[in-house]
């Protein structure tokens, strides 16, 4: 009894486990560790809350830059956000590939908008502990047409 006990109390002291975000980023991980997978220089550039990749190549034809947001020293999220393509083409295929790799979303809703953000969908998945959102918005030359932020879910109080 008083093992598990023991167990338990260094469980919940125990900082939260990593969890998987994005390629090979996961929550926790220290500025160290990004620089050894995003070495600075070039397309990828280090801030004091945030390191972005610049023009990542999402598929052959679509590219975006990828925030990695910090927050304690660690990542705490992800933000990529698309480049603008007045077609929508990205807008499309990304979407299709996000359904072939986690299966269809569990919610499809209106973007709630502003007077200064553009109308648009949100389609969201939960995988192991990360929610997963697409936003897509009407096309433009000054906005991006799509984002996708993976974030660890945040359990809600009964």
């Amino acid at each position: 009894m008083r093992i598990s006990l023991l167990l338990l109390s260094l469980a919940a002291a125990s900082p939260a486990a990593a969890r998987p975000l994005w390629q090979n980023v996961e929550t926790g991980m220290n500025v160290a560790q990004l620089h050894a997978l995003y070495p600075a220089g070039g397309n990828v550039s280090y801030g004091k809350d945030e390191v972005v990749l610049r023009n990542y190549a999402v598929t052959e034809k679509c590219s975006a830059d990828v925030h990695i947001r910090l927050a304690s020293g660690g990542v705490e999220s992800v933000l990529i956000k698309g480049h603008s393509a007045l077609d929508g083409h990205c807008t499309e295929v990304v979407l299709e590939g996000l359904s072939a790799k986690y299966g269809q979303p569990l919610t499809t809703a209106p973007h709630r908008t502003s007077i200064f953000a553009s109308p648009g969908l949100v389609y969201s998945w939960n995988r192991d502990g990360v929610t997963l959102r697409f936003t897509s918005y009407r096309p433009s030359l000054i906005s991006s047409p799509w984002e996708i932020d993976y974030a660890v879910a945040e359990k809600v109080p009964l």
